[in-house]
């Protein structure tokens, strides 16, 4: 099952957007995004979502290596 990564400072948003998506993904939650950068240490999420406020996390590292905007 692929994995999902979802931050945002805002439980309701974080638990809305894992019940839509629990039966079709593993859901890796975070409320910042330090914590999301710790999880991310430790295990590959296939997608992530982010609520707009953290835009700064900046540059992250695709499968492939390649850069992607984050």
């Amino acid at each position: 099952m692929e994995r999902v990564l979802i931050v945002d400072d805002d439980e309701g948003a974080r638990e809305s957007l894992r019940i839509a998506l629990r039966d079709r993904y593993e859901i890796v939650l975070a409320d910042s995004g330090e914590e999301a950068m710790e999880l991310l240490k430790k295990a590959a999420c296939g997608c992530g979502l982010a609520g707009h406020s953290y835009a700064w996390v900046g540059w992250i590292r695709g499968p492939q290596g390649d850069s992607e905007k984050a």
